[in-house]
């Protein structure tokens, strides 16, 4: 594919992700997957990453820019470097970690890259259990933060463990495990202390957040489907609000 193709693609892929933009206002947390992008094009190319991004933090950037940036926690010498790992939340998502304006919240586990307006702000979240008070999860639900999914399912998103968190105590599937380490961001040293809320060992249970977009208000959603590419844009408050009442009478609601 020549240049201008590239070029106009990645164009039309940023519009149409600006066109289902439900809010105008609010901040932005972006889930991406490339994979189907790359299938689309029928090739893989990764400045075609970096477009994409450009144009996503010329238009969201004033707003504030989320996203998810996993790692798999400690080594063995109990340390992890944020300066160092990669993202494993998908190529946009490391590609944004490069950039040398976006900031990494402190986990060890669920980390997330931040480009805005709030920086100081994001920087000092740094909750005791990583799903509760202080935590990115909550930050996004108190702003209303809206919800971009590229190249992914509309629930393929991490967003509904805050309801797992908001119902723990009918959430007899999980259970908090404290990790402690030294965490390394922007060469500092932290030592840290997070509970993690997760899968007990006897439950054989999976998260399944997919039957979710049957209950999800519908008029609150919206689509676009680019050559096999689907996006997706909705407010976190739409999550909340239509699944929660599901959550409180079934518990085991989120998972198979």
């Amino acid at each position: 594919m020549d240049q201008l193709k590239k070029k106009l693609f990645v164009l039309d892929l940023f519009n149409s992700i600006r066109k289902i933009d439900i809010d105008k206002k609010s901040p932005v947390v972006i889930y991406s997957s490339f994979l189907p992008i790359f299938k689309a094009l029928n090739f893989v190319d990764k400045e075609i990453i970096d477009q994409f991004l450009d144009f996503l933090i010329d238009h969201y950037g004033d707003r504030g820019i989320l996203m998810p940036s996993f790692t798999n926690g400690y080594d063995k010498k109990n340390i992890c470097n944020l300066d160092n790992e990669k993202s494993n939340s998908g190529v946009l998502s490391d590609t944004f970690r490069k950039n040398n304006k976006v900031i990494r919240t402190l986990s060890a586990y669920f980390s997330y890259l931040y480009l805005g307006p709030l920086k100081e702000e994001i920087l000092s979240l740094s909750p005791e259990y990583v799903w509760g008070l202080n935590s990115v999860l909550e930050w996004i639900e108190n702003n209303d933060a809206t919800l971009i999914m590229v190249g992914l399912n509309p629930t393929q998103n991490s967003f509904p463990h805050r309801l797992e968190w908001l119902n723990r105590e009918l959430i007899t599937y999980r259970e908090n495990i404290l990790k402690e380490g030294t965490v390394i961001r922007e060469n500092k040293n932290y030592f840290l202390s997070e509970k993690l809320f997760a899968r007990k060992n006897e439950c054989n249970f999976e998260n399944n957040f997919s039957k979710l977009f049957n209950y999800i208000n519908k008029d609150k959603i919206k689509f676009k489907n680019l050559n096999g590419v689907l996006l997706s844009c909705y407010k976190s408050s739409e999550i909340i609000k239509s699944i929660d009442p599901f959550v409180k009478e079934d518990p085991f609601f989120l998972v198979n």
